[in-house]
């Protein structure tokens, strides 16, 4: 994956937390990150861009927009 790509997908992750708020559920940071970049990234990089932002795992809980259950992540305490 080239550094342009990543950085499209930082972009990404970005706009969505401005957009949607703090608290990310990982299927949907998934699904609008592929929306706005046309790139299927995994959920170790989406993770990674998150921690990169400060993010910390949240845990597992169940929302509407998927089957089942998703992993979410949330502002870690601040340094």
């Amino acid at each position: 994956m080239s550094e342009v790509d990543k950085n499209k997908g930082r972009d990404a992750v970005r706009a969505y937390i401005a957009q949607h708020g703090p608290i990310v559920p990982m299927a949907d940071l998934r699904s609008y990150v592929r929306d706005r970049t046309s790139i299927d990234f995994g959920g170790p990089t989406l993770a990674a861009f998150l921690r990169a932002y400060g993010y910390v795992r949240d845990g597992v809980r169940k929302i509407d927009t998927c089957p089942g259950q998703t992993v979410f992540y949330v502002p870690g305490p601040a340094s």
